[in-house]
């Protein structure tokens, strides 16, 4: 003869699973939304692939296909780069860049995202004209 179990029990069994289960599933989909949502980490370029004497460089594409090119500043303005990152000429040339597809490294290496540009815009007051 085969005994079942009363329904009473099973639903406790499935509410005990369902307990047991959800930090699990909590964890699980916040560490799925922290790696598709989290911080963006910059990019470090190795210091020996920069130009001596580049403010910037502009890096296009990756891996083998990776192109890293000295971006091109007049000799004042790259003077008035390297002590002012936050000046209006030094953001046009980094905004070129990143118009073509690249992603724009300092001289030491690491990249200047959008976060620093935001940061740079608070030390100074911009004034945009035209589009």
């Amino acid at each position: 003869m085969i005994e079942h179990e009363s329904s009473g029990s099973l639903l406790e069994g499935n509410n005990a699973m369902r307990s047991a289960l959800l930090p699990l599933l909590v964890v699980v989909s916040l560490s799925a939304v922290t790696a598709m949502n989290g911080p963006a980490i910059a990019d470090k370029l190795d210091a020996n692939s920069i130009p001596t004497g580049a403010v910037y460089v502009c890096a296009a594409g990756s891996g083998k296909d990776r192109t890293i090119a000295a971006i091109a500043l007049e000799e004042k303005v790259a003077a008035l780069c390297r002590r002012h990152t936050e000046m209006g000429p030094c953001q046009n040339a980094r905004n070129a860049c990143r118009r073509s597809g690249g992603g724009v490294y300092a001289a030491d290496g690491s990249e200047v995202t959008q976060a620093d540009e935001a940061e740079y815009d608070k030390k100074v007051m911009r004034v945009r004209v035209g589009p």
